[in-house]
């Protein structure tokens, strides 16, 4: 019974390389599977892979290739129970050390890089084909952890030279980066020129261009938008102090500045407007719409709730109270006090009615 061969890779994927760079095609496995069974039986632990291959009609040479690419461990386990009973080793379960040292660089070079095995091979001057044939038969690990990397970049998006799903690194291909590399080094340096205008001076179409930044130099664009944005943040920002000073709203803003600092020290608008020359309606409208916080500090400041809920103006009610004092401590008619302090009589009495102010050694005069 033929074992299957088991690898780093378990994804369900690894189904459609099968038949392609790293797989067994369904019907080479059922062509060998006879000549396969023969090599794991101990009824032909006598014989050669050479000699069951002609068995089976197949050429030697091919059919220990394939033993070696996609069952390694039927070959391992063969030789071991062959030397086990005293049979002379037929089959190199290793490679030899100089073959070894041979591919050393170009195989730490795969380890460590995205470079393709083409890449490899052309950087440390050996043979593709052999290289490739070396990885495949003794070392398979590399070959599928490459694999794995391949098939996890088929769900992401493509990064610039990191390794993609056909094996090769993600990047322009061929003359590209020369033929874009002036207009590439414009659109970085030259942020007044746009993309129509560098491929005009280029000799290129604008649509290609912006394809190519857009795939291969996203931080280009990133980079130049920033530097945009920041243009125009400088230019709002500027924009925003000349207005302070021309605007309507400006001009308002320097014409009740002078009354601010009299109404935080409790001046009324009354007296604000009057002190500064100002409308004291207009005063008290932009000082609410604008001021929020001054208007409740000069409602604190000048006006008075009284219990039943009606507010009036700190200084009518100093100047009620000191007429109503008046008027119960001395001997004065109610029409002579309120004349005095610039009061209607009968407001100064309907001011004693609702806040009971007490009348001492004395009635309240009829008017």
């Amino acid at each position: 019974m033929i074992t299957k061969v088991t690898t780093a890779i378990s994804d369900d994927r690894l189904q459609q390389y099968m038949g392609a760079r790293y797989g067994q095609r369904g019907d080479t496995r059922e062509r060998y599977r006879e000549a396969i069974e023969d090599c794991e039986s101990v009824l032909h632990l006598d014989k050669s892979t050479s000699e069951i291959a002609r068995m089976h009609g197949h050429q030697p040479e091919t059919f220990r290739m394939m033993l070696k690419r996609h069952y390694p461990e039927v070959l391992e386990r063969r030789e071991k129970l062959r030397q086990s009973l005293g049979y002379v080793k037929t089959v190199r379960l290793g490679p030899k050390k100089s073959t070894e040292d041979k591919y050393a660089p170009a195989l730490k070079l795969l380890r460590k890089t995205d470079m393709t095995v083409a890449e490899a091979a052309k950087a440390t001057g050996v043979e593709l084909a052999s290289l490739q044939q070396h990885i495949l038969f003794h070392h398979r690990d590399l070959a599928d952890e490459r694999l794995h990397r391949r098939l996890e970049s088929l769900d992401k998006p493509r990064e610039q030279g990191k390794l993609n799903g056909s094996g090769r690194r993600s990047g322009p291909r061929g003359t590209a980066p020369e033929y874009y590399a002036k207009a590439v080094e414009l659109y970085r340096d030259r942020p007044d020129m746009t993309i129509k205008d560098i491929a005009t001076e280029c000799g290129m179409h604008p649509q290609s261009l912006g394809c190519y930044l857009r795939r291969w130099h996203r931080d280009v664009m990133l980079e130049r938008e920033q530097r945009r944005r920041a243009v125009v943040a400088e230019h709002q920002q500027e924009r925003a102090q000349h207005n302070q000073h021309t605007t309507k709203e400006a001009k308002a803003r320097r014409k009740y500045a002078p009354a601010l600092p009299l109404i935080e020290r409790g001046k009324s608008y009354e007296e604000a407007a009057k002190m500064t020359g100002v409308d004291r309606d207009q005063l008290h409208s932009w000082v609410k719409h604008n001021r929020p916080d001054l208007h409740l500090m000069e409602r604190q400041n000048n006006w008075v709730t009284l219990p039943n809920g009606v507010r009036v103006s700190r200084k009518s009610w100093d100047k009620f109270q000191q007429a109503a004092h008046e008027y119960t401590t001395t001997g004065g008619k109610m029409k002579d006090v309120a004349q005095k302090y610039g009061l209607k009589p009968s407001s100064l009495s309907t001011f004693m009615r609702r806040t009971k102010t007490p009348v001492q050694n004395r009635v309240e005069e009829q008017i």
